[in-house]
């Protein structure tokens, strides 16, 4: 969709990180929210961090700065519960989790705790990280191609799936993109499709 309408970003203005900052009420309302909806999804199969995040948001009403640190904490903790899970029922949630159990047969109560803190830490320091690459990198991006970007990155993703998918797997590749092309398009949410994967998702792991 960006390259057929060849988008340009606009010059960004960079206000001081006091205008940006929120009270304490407004974080705690997002924290709220997320806490509440996290582990509802993350028990369950085919729903993640994006349908979280639309129900924290329908719990509490919340601006779009809100909304940004709501998604931000729902990723770290369907993060943490997907090693909970792992430890619990040995389902595995995430590709992180996937990826952990490969290289640890038996995940211990011990080896989950040292993950949960470093999930924790490493979301502290991403915050400090983000907003410092953010200011610079909102400076300089109205000056690339956004066009040619789009169509390396579409090209880019277009060869691993190749390489790592095959044929079958190109051709639900491309399936994919014009279902969710069609979701722009349309006007429906995107986030929508996911329901495709829910009953299946289910049966698979009742079988």
């Amino acid at each position: 969709i960006s390259i057929k309408q060849k988008t340009k970003i606009p010059e960004q203005r960079i206000s001081p990180l006091s205008n940006i900052q929120l009270s304490k009420k407004s974080i705690l309302k997002s924290s709220l929210a997320s806490i509440i909806s996290t582990p509802l999804t993350s028990f369950l199969p085919g729903l993640g961090s994006g349908q979280a995040a639309v129900l924290g948001a329908s719990i509490k009403e919340l601006t779009k700065k809100q909304f940004l640190i709501l998604l931000g904490a729902v990723n770290i903790i369907v993060l943490g519960l997907s090693f909970v899970v792992l430890y619990s029922i040995n389902r595995k949630r995430t590709g992180m989790a996937v990826a952990v159990s490969e290289i640890i047969t038996q995940l211990t109560l011990k080896e989950v705790f040292i993950i949960l803190i470093a999930i924790v830490l490493t979301g502290i320091i991403c915050y400090y990280w983000t907003l410092f690459l953010g200011r610079i990198l909102s400076q300089k991006i109205h000056k690339y191609n956004y066009t040619y970007l789009s169509s390396i990155v579409l090209i880019i993703i277009s060869i691993f799936v190749i390489v790592f998918s095959g044929p079958l797997g190109f051709f639900i590749y491309l399936i994919s993109t014009a279902t969710g092309i069609f979701g722009i398009m349309s006007g429906v949410k995107r986030i929508n499709l996911m329901g495709c994967l829910v009953i299946p998702v289910i049966l698979f792991y009742l079988v």
